[in-house]
């Protein structure tokens, strides 16, 4: 460990996120800074991107999860506070909703009983309460804890146009706090994996799933949850099989939700589920159209990765989809919910094939124009750097 560089503990739940979204993040923050890493490593084995950074950046083992428990939550806060004790650490930056409630609690107690200043940046991919009936507790209970968080944090990260005006909106903090990078999104895509393919190699992903080269198949990539609306998209499923001809559904994604393991043994023949994958490009090709009916989402990276293939996609009109979306350019967007709306959609591009292939080709240019890997990565982990160089050179000064 250089004893020049700052050192940055990096805070998510689940090695899931380090596996789909934050390795290339890692590798580019660990060139500038001393980097550790807290997050659960119960389940690290099933994800081999995560285990070899592991080899050489320290993992330090916090059992994080996602819902609410007093207990877990307080065991959580004070094994981070004891890392931060432990460890001279400079900054904090977390990620995901559960791990920024960790670490605010854990560098707000710190910075009291350390008498030390600790930078502290979150990164917003997503609002668990945008959704929620407004007469609800859990609306209020959810808000609040975000508010605790912006409270709490030097820099407020935010990946997403619609998130950040939600955020601003709801919170009236100032406009310092938060930043949005570029057009959008965490990581951006990696074109070199993300491409188009030739006709011929699509059938040859599709034969290997048993899928005819004529069906017309929808995809789904992404976490199998409740809030990814996976009960109904198979609902949908149903009545868009009965209408349209050799119509498939590709699900590929951890189950996370237990109501919905039943999909590892379903024996059907329109649907086919595939577990978590390391090699999601495999699969966008072979799909002629994305489908994302999520409830919430920060900006919607699957989105843009099939945009890079040239694969046009349909999503819930929520705050992250509208930016990562543009409705009747890259897509289309249908009210959350709405069930005729959604499958209209799906027959609307089933039905317009030379509209359909527009899309693609407008959605391919769009991120090859505004979302590159490199240019996202490099803009995010250099305005972190410099906004941690930034205050502690105001701390120190004052």
């Amino acid at each position: 460990m250089s004893l020049s560089k700052p050192v940055l503990l990096l805070v998510c739940s689940d090695p899931i996120v380090i596996e789909q979204h934050l390795h290339e993040i890692i590798c580019q923050l660990s060139k500038t800074v001393n980097l550790m890493i807290c997050t659960n490593l119960q389940c690290i084995s099933k994800y081999p991107i995560a285990q070899g950074l592991a080899k050489t950046i320290k993992f330090i083992d916090i059992k994080i999860i996602r819902k609410p428990s007093v207990s877990h939550d307080l065991v959580a806060t004070f094994r981070l506070l004891s890392v931060l004790y432990a460890n001279r650490i400079d900054f904090v930056l977390s990620f995901t909703p559960k791990g920024g409630l960790i670490s605010s609690l854990s560098v707000s107690i710190a910075r009291l009983i350390l008498c030390r200043h600790i930078f502290y940046a979150h990164y917003f991919t997503g609002l668990f309460w945008q959704n929620l009936s407004k007469l609800s507790v859990r609306y209020y209970f959810f808000r609040e804890i975000d508010r605790f968080i912006v409270n709490t944090a030097s820099k407020i990260y935010c990946d997403s146009s619609a998130q950040l005006q939600l955020l601003l909106s709801t919170y009236h903090e100032s406009r310092d706090v938060f930043v949005l990078q570029g057009s959008g999104s965490l990581k951006g895509v990696n074109t070199s994996c993300f491409r188009p393919t030739s006709i011929e190699e699509r059938n040859i992903t599709r034969s290997r799933l048993n899928i005819s080269h004529d069906s017309f198949v929808l995809l789904f990539m992404g976490r199998i949850t409740a809030d990814k609306g996976i009960q109904f998209l198979l609902d949908a499923f149903q009545m868009i099989s009965d209408t349209i001809p050799k119509s498939k559904l590709v699900i590929v994604g951890p189950i996370e939700d237990k109501p919905f393991e039943y999909l590892n043994t379903m024996e059907s023949s329109n649907i086919i589920y595939l577990p978590f994958s390391s090699t999601p490009w495999n699969y966008y090709n072979l799909a002629d159209i994305l489908v994302l009916p999520s409830k919430r989402e920060g900006f919607g990276s699957v989105i843009i990765e099939a945009a890079a293939c040239s694969i046009p996609s349909i999503g819930t009109s929520i705050p992250g989809l509208r930016d990562s979306i543009l409705h009747l350019q890259t897509g289309l967007l249908y009210e959350c919910g709405n069930i005729e709306m959604f499958i209209n959609s799906v027959k609307f591009l089933y039905q317009h094939p030379k509209l359909r292939k527009q899309f693609g080709s407008t959605a391919y240019h769009r991120v090859i124009s505004n979302f590159s890997q490199s240019d996202v990565i490099d803009r995010f982990v250099g305005h972190l750097t410099e906004s941690f160089k930034f205050e502690k050179n105001s701390f120190l000064s004052s």
